[in-house]
């Protein structure tokens, strides 16, 4: 690769965190070493606790600058309306700041990963003349990407159905990206002293308020057939990890020892996780479908109903299509034995040795990973190169 190619500026931006990190340390591997990550310190507006996305970037030794920005919100309580409100107001203020820290540090390509501070950042550096790629993870639009996409300079998609919602010209299918330490391995550590099934429950990098509450009202019955590793999150707003622990607190010492309670998981930690997993109850982000069709892990899936165009809904009925997925549709007096239904279901099936069709659990494994394009970073990367 040419030295003034390598050298020159790169700006990323977080949005969905995984693929961008995967991107971020293959860009590294390569050379490049003039990086900068912008992204949120906080995830939730009033949350006083710093972002799994700070904390990551700043064990990579990249430059890190903090952008607030606001968003539209789809769903509006008596403790949401607040934060909804400072966010309408922020939404003009991201689009000075955007234009701000572009001029300042004049990258030579934006890399975007969707997400409500993308939009911005995309729509300066195309007025000011810099270069942009996005990437779309979901299988569906959503209304930020549609935005973005008109004025990216190229688009680049995780699936290949999603090839016909862009301009063909500059459209590219990729794939997602995975980390490199979140495949599969050989081995996985053993967390428990008995055979019982490993439960991974998990909410994306904030965590799952709606899960999380669910889940410890039918900790005790679970606990009678599973093991449970539970990523709670660490919102201030929700304190779902304080009360994770409060409910542990309440249980048999033998159950106690058989229920992991941690507030968020990555790197190493997260892939030995979910390695070590025989089923999962998550959300529906593309990134944990697209982990969990890696893995082929059988799973209760919890979509976000007001995420962007139901994408989470479709994202998880990708999975349920492979046998692998169950999915359990929210809604707000939703109780918990429904979460509970679905897990022994899925527990069944396990036990069974099958998928959630009635077919072998093996052969809906060796599906699922047809979904993957393995080479998903270094296809973006080399997007990256031709734009530079």
């Amino acid at each position: 690769m040419r030295k003034e190619i390598r050298n020159k500026k790169i700006a990323i931006i977080g949005g969905h965190l995984t693929p961008a990190l995967a991107v971020l340390n293959e860009l590294k591997a390569q050379g490049f070493d003039d990086i900068i990550w912008i992204g949120t310190k906080y995830a939730q507006t009033r949350n006083k606790n710093v972002s799994l996305e700070y904390q990551i970037v700043q064990k990579t030794n990249t430059p890190f600058i903090t952008l607030k920005a606001g968003k539209l919100w789809r769903k509006y309580t008596l403790r949401t309306i607040i934060p909804a409100l400072q966010n309408l107001i922020l939404i003009p203020y991201g689009f000075i700041k955007s234009f701000q820290i572009l001029s300042k540090q004049r990258p030579a390509v934006v890399v975007s990963f969707g997400g409500h501070l993308a939009l911005p950042m995309v729509f300066m550096a195309k007025l000011i003349g810099i270069k942009s790629i996005t990437h779309e993870q979901t299988v569906v639009l959503g209304l930020t990407n549609k935005i973005i996409s008109k004025f990216a300079d190229t688009v680049c998609v995780s699936w290949e159905n999603s090839l016909k919602f862009f301009p063909e010209e500059k459209t590219v299918y990729t794939g997602l990206p995975i980390r490199e330490e979140l495949f599969p391995k050989a081995h996985e550590i053993k967390y428990f002293k008995n055979n019982l099934p490993v439960l991974l429950v998990m909410g994306g990098n904030q965590g799952s308020n709606t899960i999380n509450w669910r889940l410890t009202k039918i900790l005790p019955d679970l606990l009678k057939t599973t093991n449970i590793i539970h990523l709670t999150g660490n919102s201030t707003l929700t304190h779902d990890y304080r009360k994770a622990i409060e409910s542990k607190s309440l249980l048999d010492s033998d159950q106690a020892s058989r229920y992991v309670v941690k507030e968020n998981a990555y790197f190493e930690e997260y892939a030995n996780y979910l390695n070590s997993a025989d089923i999962v109850l998550s959300r529906a982000g593309a990134n944990a479908v697209s982990e969990l069709l890696l893995h082929g892990k059988l799973s209760v899936l919890i979509p976000i109903p007001w995420a962007s165009n139901n994408e989470q809904l479709k994202n998880a009925k990708m999975l349920e299509e492979t046998g692998l997925g169950l999915v359990v549709e929210q809604y707000d007096e939703m109780p918990p034995i429904e979460i509970f239904n679905a897990l022994n279901k899925v527990l069944d099936a396990y036990n069974k040795n099958e998928d959630l069709l009635g077919n072998s659990l093996s052969s809906a494994r060796e599906k699922s990973k047809s979904f993957i394009k393995l080479d998903a970073t270094k296809n973006i990367v080399e997007e990256i190169k031709k734009l530079l």
